[in-house]
């Protein structure tokens, strides 16, 4: 799997990115699909279908749906890792909403997820269907679980 960092939305975060992004890929325990080190862990990522993905809102932009669903179209998935929490039924995105669209869109077979058991949200006290709408609740609750590999996509994705 390639990385591949986009810049945030926001200027202020820019400077920060590749330094949290070289951090991620030197963190212990990450490694790559040939099991070196230096990318994210193989155990929670992988491949899912996004039709078997439920986005948390619809697209609000569509103009940025159109511009990733042409990109994808034409290049395939070159975006961060989408954000899942798997639950007994099935894969809830905590990112990437417009993203999931585009690769429907653009009719990709896989896109790249890195997935969080929803027994962690759990163990830690969080109902998983309640109380995370908004993007800082849902990145409070990722740093109070403690996953790293979680938090800093969340943080590449913009949000603080």
């Amino acid at each position: 799997m390639r990385l591949v960092a986009r810049p945030p939305r926001s200027t202020q975060l820019r400077p920060y990115l590749p330094v949290c992004l070289a951090a991620l890929r030197r963190a212990p325990g990450l490694c790559d699909s040939a099991g070196r080190g230096g990318g994210w862990p193989n155990r929670m990522t992988t491949n899912l279908d996004p039709s078997f993905i439920t986005p948390l809102h619809g697209v609000r932009n569509q103009s940025l749906l159109e511009e990733l669903r042409d990109d994808m179209a034409e290049n395939g998935w070159n975006g961060r890792l989408l954000l899942v929490i798997e639950t007994d039924t099935d894969y809830v995105a905590w990112t990437g909403s417009h993203r999931i669209a585009a690769a429907l869109a653009a009719k990709l077979k896989s896109v790249p997820c890195y997935v969080i058991p929803v027994r962690k949200l759990i163990a830690k006290g969080f109902d998983p269907t309640f109380g995370h709408v908004e993007d800082w609740e849902r990145l409070n609750i990722i740093r109070k679980v403690g996953d790293e590999t979680a938090i800093h996509i969340m943080w590449a994705e913009g949000r603080s």
